[in-house]
């Protein structure tokens, strides 16, 4: 992230490979987006703009238009230094205050706004109430390769994904993997409501089960540590590194997973659809061993129900992924 003020435009990964294919004045502005990066200048020659997220900050670009053509002029495109969003001037920030060239004052609150958010809160509320589980200790997450609520949100995922045996038996999904981004928020100590679930897991798909073969679990976690480049939460299996690039996936007792038995695995809809670029596994895996979990609408209500079940819950610990 440049310091606050600065125009170097410090791009990588998906973004830089794709400024640098374009042609000269193929693209008269970029504005990126999702990588939560702090972008305000040009890469190449591009102008390109992206906003941390969360609201934080405003981008702004300025586009000259040839008043005949309707079309941007050549090179009357900029972009401005990124606007802070400030409740107060504080000198010792480094953008709230005129020290940052992007600083524009104090960002007033909007009475209107403010009333939509009241009643909606109103709204909710008695749903915000319903206490579902008790935590004994803050759960955390953030963006690392493992964190304690990355696990348990794979582990709530397998045993939402439980059968149960002719003889009563219950018997979780054989494994779950997710990806960090879906887990927003840590857990906090103490009684977790349902606004509790909503903040953490706030997206509305459902759970899927995925027939695959240990060769295939093999396969899918080389493809997403070595092309994707991201490490998943796990439940039931340990990752590791091989050498050569190679990843190991062994179950929790440390044994090999058989090429050939075909295992139940759970993860999220926006995963098998095509989150994290791994639409391009599932859509080789035959349709009919793909397979929505109706009995909730979205994830978090299955989470909800476990967590019902269970009530007390403590934080799993990490030691599922190795060396990545």
């Amino acid at each position: 992230m440049p310091a606050a003020g600065e125009q170097d435009c410090r791009v990588d990964g998906e973004l830089r490979r794709l400024v640098n294919s374009l042609k000269a004045g193929e693209v008269d502005l970029v504005v990126a987006g999702h990588a939560h990066a702090w972008l305000s200048g040009e890469h190449t020659g591009v102008p390109i703009v992206e906003t941390p997220g969360q609201g934080i900050f405003v981008g702004r670009a300025r586009i000259l238009i040839d008043p005949k053509s309707g079309m941007p002029i050549a090179g009357g495109v900029s972009v401005d230094p990124l606007i802070p969003v400030c409740r107060a001037q504080d000198p010792d920030s480094q953008v709230c205050g005129p020290q940052y060239a992007g600083y524009e004052g104090v960002a007033m609150p909007k009475a209107d706004v403010a009333a939509m958010v009241e009643e909606a809160r109103l709204r909710v509320a008695p749903v915000c109430a319903q206490v579902v589980a008790e935590a004994d200790e803050d759960i955390l997450t953030g963006r690392a390769v493992e964190t304690p609520l990355g696990n348990l949100t794979a582990d709530l995922m397998r045993e939402a994904a439980a059968e149960v045996g002719q003889d009563g038996s219950v018997r979780w999904a054989d494994l779950a993997f997710t990806n960090h981004g879906s887990v927003r928020d840590s857990l906090r100590k103490g009684p977790i409501t349902m606004c509790d679930l909503h903040r953490v897991w706030p997206f509305n798909d459902p759970l899927v089960e995925v027939r695959l073969s240990g060769a295939e679990v093999q396969r899918l976690a080389e493809f997403w540590v070595g092309k994707v480049g991201k490490v998943p939460a796990v439940s039931g299996v340990r990752v590791g590194r091989l050498g050569g690039g190679k990843v190991s996936v062994h179950t929790q007792d440390n044994q090999l997973l058989d090429a050939v038995r075909e295992y139940r695995v759970v993860t999220s809809a926006y995963l098998v659809k095509g989150g994290d670029r791994l639409d391009s596994f599932f859509r080789k895996i035959p349709p009919q061993r793909i397979r929505i979990l109706t009995t909730e609408p979205t994830y978090r209500d299955a989470f909800a129900r476990v967590l019902k079940g269970r009530f007390r819950i403590t934080a799993p610990k990490v030691g599922r992924i190795e060396g990545l």
